[in-house]
């Protein structure tokens, strides 16, 4: 069964060697990981090595997205000693996934604060069977040449949410799947939103990704909070600065708080 407390792993130095020690320190989950996910793609038939076949697809459109991302990944491999393509298909957990109402996501600041600060959060909506198998870690990662990050991650798993010091931080869930294509993985995205030191720069991370599933992020700042929902061929982002949630039950709701903020369309 998981811990109900998170550890706090650290790790640093260019991003091979950030995944190397990730990868080294989480050996064990990693591998207990790649075997779980392997259980679930034998319930539908899906051999490892066809997994490992479909995961190689995506392994270009990622090193072209990010070379750094595209590193880290394999000093993961590297340090828990399993194939690249095992830690794509990690990274290729939520595409492959089939749509389960997961998560809902929420940010606050300004007016909508006690202390006019920001709060931002998520819940993270899973299948028992996952929590059962699945342990989580914080990781921090200090890295040479971009922003300290503090991530939540699963064993193998680049990024999933995080923070750095610039007060940028993402939280995020899932939407409906409309189509899959050989991209960059949502993931893999998430990992490089949290290295930017400002809210355009986290936009356009995800606007050049060759993006290969759905999702939506909320990404805030000190005084800023813009919700992104995107799929391969779109991305639509609202704005605000006071409250945001989002849900699976429901569309985007922006709710105000007297006096009612502008919301932008970008």
């Amino acid at each position: 069964m998981p811990e109900e407390k998170l550890k706090v792993l650290e790790a640093s130095g260019d991003p091979f060697t950030i995944g190397r020690t990730h990868g080294r320190l989480l050996r064990r989950e990693i591998r207990d990981f790649i075997r779980y996910l392997h259980g679930e793609f034998a319930a539908d038939d899906v051999t490892l090595e066809e997994a490992r076949n479909f995961s190689g697809k995506f392994v270009a459109p990622i090193e072209e997205f990010s070379s750094e991302a595209y590193q880290e990944m394999r000093g993961i491999a590297r340090g828990a000693e399993v194939k690249f393509e095992d830690i794509v298909m990690i990274a290729l957990s939520e595409e492959i996934d089939s749509f389960s109402h997961a998560c809902t996501t929420f940010a606050a600041t300004g007016q909508a604060t006690a202390e006019g600060g920001t709060l931002l959060g998520q819940t993270w909506d899973d299948s028992r069977s996952w929590y059962e198998n699945v342990n989580a870690f914080m990781l921090k990662k200090d890295y040479k040449s971009a922003p300290e990050v503090l991530a939540f991650i699963f064993p193998g798993l680049i990024s999933a949410a995080g923070i750095n010091p610039s007060c940028l931080g993402i939280s995020w869930n899932t939407v409906p799947r409309l189509r899959l294509k050989e991209g960059v993985p949502t993931y893999v995205i998430i990992s490089e939103v949290i290295k930017q030191k400002t809210v355009a720069g986290a936009l356009a991370v995800v606007r050049r990704a060759e993006r290969a599933g759905c999702f939506n992020f909320i990404v805030a700042d000190a005084s800023e909070i813009y919700n992104i929902e995107a799929t391969p061929d779109d991305v639509d982002v609202d704005y605000t600065s006071s409250f945001y949630g989002h849900t699976n039950h429901t569309p985007s709701v922006l709710i105000p708080i007297p006096p009612a903020p502008e919301m932008i369309r970008i």
